[in-house]
């Protein structure tokens, strides 16, 4: 699909997001931006209540089946005692309408699914040779071999000196259902 190169519309609250390693997915497959591959993704703000909300939906339906099937326990009894079908169970759900069928699972489009936003495009660094007023989550700084750190050098472009670190240089800021990638 189309979506999956371009990836999700940025929510206007998303825009200018910086990286927050608290807000990292717990599981460590999904740090890496499947178009970038940097391993800086987060996680979005606007779906924190969506395990809340699925959840509600799931007890919802589950609560509703427990009517239904009482109703059609209550149906049958009365058919085969021949009297007469008992009055159709009303919704707790939708303003007590009354439940004329067996209700139907939560679908993929009324779950929330939780998005992850990759936010290299906010990366920068102010100035040469210092983490003042930086925003690169790795520091504008390399580990070489023995943990040792080096920072990127910065070279002139145009009339300007530019970090040549590759988060600040990466102008990725996708966001994307996580469960649309392979891990």
């Amino acid at each position: 699909s189309d979506k999956l190169l371009k990836g999700l519309t940025l929510e206007p609250s998303m825009v200018g997001r910086p990286f927050d390693p608290s807000r990292q997915p717990p599981d460590q497959a999904y740090r890496n931006c499947p178009w970038c591959d940097h391993c800086f993704l987060i996680t979005a703000e606007e779906d924190d209540d969506a395990t809340e909300h699925n959840d509600r939906k799931q007890r919802e339906w589950e609560h509703k089946s427990r009517i239904w099937d009482n109703f059609v326990q209550r149906r049958n009894v009365a058919l085969n005692d021949g009297d007469p079908q008992p009055d159709w169970p009303s919704n707790p759900y939708d303003d007590n309408k009354p439940l004329k069928r067996a209700p139907q699972q939560p679908t993929k489009k009324q779950l929330k699914r939780p998005r992850h936003l990759c936010p290299c495009v906010n990366n920068s660094c102010m100035m040469e040779g210092s983490d003042v007023g930086s925003s690169c989550p790795m520091k504008c700084c390399k580990v070489g071999e023995g943990g040792d750190t080096e920072r990127y050098e910065w070279i002139l472009v145009g009339n300007m000196r530019v970090c040549q670190c590759p988060l600040c240089l990466c102008k990725c800021n996708k966001l994307f259902y996580a469960e649309d990638f392979q891990r």
